[in-house]
C-alpha cells in the first residue's frame, strides 16, 4: 500500500521555508510526529504538486528525470514558475519528494544545478527517505486500515458502480442506444470506459452488452473488482456472463430474465444482493490454482478458464465439469 507523492521530514524541515499556503500547515513542520494530517495533504505548492504527479493508483504518464543522475533515478516536478522538486521512488512504488528550491535560470543557485552538485558531493542518501520518514509512513498506514472512513469509502465506491451500470443499462432499455461512462476507482480517479447496451429479447428477457476498456492500467486488479461488481448489479448469477477479450479491454454478454435484472431501474432479485455478491452456479469450472486458493479463502469471484466468474465455495465434485473449461484444458499444454 502507498500515498501519493509524500515529502520527507529533511524536505520539509530544510527546503520548504517560504510560500506556505497555512499558517498553521508551516508550524506543523516540527511536530509532524503528532500531526494526525497525511504529509501530502501538507498545503505547500510544490507538495501538492508532487502529490499530483504521482498519485495512488499510480498513472502512466510521461516524466522528465534529473540528468546526470540515474541511480537512484530521481525525477522532476515543476509547480509553477518559481518551486522545482526532486522526487524519487522507491522499491515499494512509494513516491518522495525528497528536495526542492526556486528556479533559478542561468544561475548556480538553481534548484537541479545545485541539487545535482550536492548529491555528488554528499551522496543520494543524504536526501533519500531516512528511517523515521519510513517508520511515519508505515505507521500512518497501519491507523489507515483500521479506520472505518477507509473502508467506508470503498463501500461507497461500490454502491456507486452498482447506480452506475443499473442507471445506464436502464437508459439503454429505454433509448436503444449504447450508454457510456467513465467508472471511476474509490478516490474518485478513472478507472475505466463503460459502455453497455440492453434491448429486449422477448419472452420476458433482456439482451445484455457490456463493455469495459480500461483507462488507468496500474489498476487492473481493482478494475477486475469493479467489473464483478457491475456485472453482478444486472444479474448476480455466477456463470451467466460471456466474457469477451477485445484489444485492451473485456466485453461481456448475458441474457438475462426480468426477474434477475435490474435494467429495468426496478428493485428486483439483483439489487437485494450486496454489491459484488454473486449467486452459485450449476456446474464447476478450472480456474488457476493460486487464485483458486486465495478465493476460497477469501470467498471472492474469479475468472474460469472459460471466461465466467464464479466464487469457488461449493463442492466441485458435486457438480458436472464446464464442457468449455473441460475442452480448453484439453488443449493446452502442460506448461501452460
Amino acid at each position: 500500500m502507498t500515498t501519493p507523492a509524500r515529502p520527507t521530514l529533511r524536505c520539509l524541515r530544510e527546503d520548504l521555508d517560504t510560500d506556505w499556503d497555512s499558517v498553521e500547515d508551516q508550524r506543523a513542520v516540527s511536530r509532524v510526529e503528532t500531526l494526525g494530517r497525511p504529509l501530502e495533504d501538507l498545503q505547500h505548492p510544490i507538495v501538492r504538486k508532487a502529490a499530483e504527479d504521482f498519485p495512488v493508483p499510480a498513472v502512466e504518464r510521461q516524466r522528465e528525470g534529473i540528468s546526470g543522475l540515474t541511480d537512484p533515478m530521481w525525477w522532476k516536478v515543476r509547480s509553477g514558475a518559481r518551486w522545482r522538486g526532486a522526487v524519487y521512488v522507491d522499491q515499494n512504488g512509494q513516491a518522495w519528494l525528497c528536495a526542492a528550491g526556486y528556479r533559478r535560470m542561468g544561475e548556480s543557485s538553481d534548484f537541479y544545478k545545485r541539487f545535482m552538485a550536492e548529491v555528488k558531493a554528499r551522496g543520494a542518501d543524504h536526501f533519500l527517505p531516512s528511517d523515521e520518514d519510513h517508520l511515519l509512513l508505515a505507521a500512518m498506514l497501519d491507523a489507515a486500515s483500521f479506520d472505518p472512513h477507509y473502508d467506508a469509502r470503498f463501500d461507497q465506491w461500490e454502491a456507486q458502480l452498482v447506480v452506475w451500470i443499473q442507471t445506464h443499462a436502464s437508459a439503454s432499455l429505454r433509448s436503444r442506444e449504447v450508454q457510456e461512462f467513465n467508472a471511476d476507482d474509490a478516490f474518485g480517479q478513472p478507472l475505466a470506459r463503460v459502455s453497455v447496451m440492453a434491448e429486449a429479447a422477448g419472452c420476458d428477457q433482456y439482451d445484455v452488452y457490456v463493455e469495459v476498456v480500461p483507462i488507468n492500467f496500474a489498476a487492473l486488479d481493482e478494475l477486475e473488482w469493479a467489473e464483478h461488481v457491475m456485472l453482478c448489479a444486472l444479474d448476480p448469477t455466477e456463470q451467466q456472463w460471456e466474457t469477451t477479450y477485445m484489444g485492451k479491454g473485456r466485453a461481456y454478454s448475458a441474457t438475462i430474465s426480468s426477474t434477475e435484472s435490474s435494467a429495468e431501474g426496478s428493485h428486483t432479485d439483483a439489487t437485494a444482493h450486496l454489491p459484488g455478491q454473486s449467486v452459485p452456479g450449476a456446474v464447476a469450472h478450472y480456474a488457476h490454482r493460486e487464485r483458486l486458493v486465495d478465493c476460497m479463502v477469501d470467498g471472492d469471484a474469479l475468472r474460469s478458464v472459460c471466461g465466467k466468474w464464479f466464487v469457488p465455495r461449493q463442492d466441485p465434485d458435486s457438480r458436472e465439469i464446464c464442457p468449455m473449461c473441460d475442452l480448453i484444458l484439453a488443449h493446452l499444454s502442460p506448461s501452460d
